[in-house]
């Protein structure tokens, strides 16, 4: 159902998603597979798209793992650069 929610979040920013795609290499078929749950993005895809829609993955990722370690604060965690 993420499909779903996701359709939901480009709908809500009015994003032009033809040039989104174009943009980050999407093609319109694999968006549109996808978004009608027919099959799934790749991750790397997936991830791309939503930074362009103000989403940040990696950064939600990265504050569960400092929650997960008790940190208070933000800090760099496992697996940041």
């Amino acid at each position: 159902m993420l499909h779903k929610k996701f359709k939901s979040l480009v709908a809500a920013t009015d994003t032009n998603i033809i040039a989104l795609l174009d943009k980050i290499g999407v093609s319109n078929s694999s968006y549109y597979r996808f978004i009608n749950g027919i099959s799934d993005l790749r991750t790397e895809s997936f991830v791309n798209i939503l930074n362009e829609l103000g989403v940040d993955v990696e950064k939600m990722i990265s504050q569960k793992v400092n929650e997960q370690l008790g940190n208070s604060n933000f800090k760099k965690s496992l697996g940041d650069g």
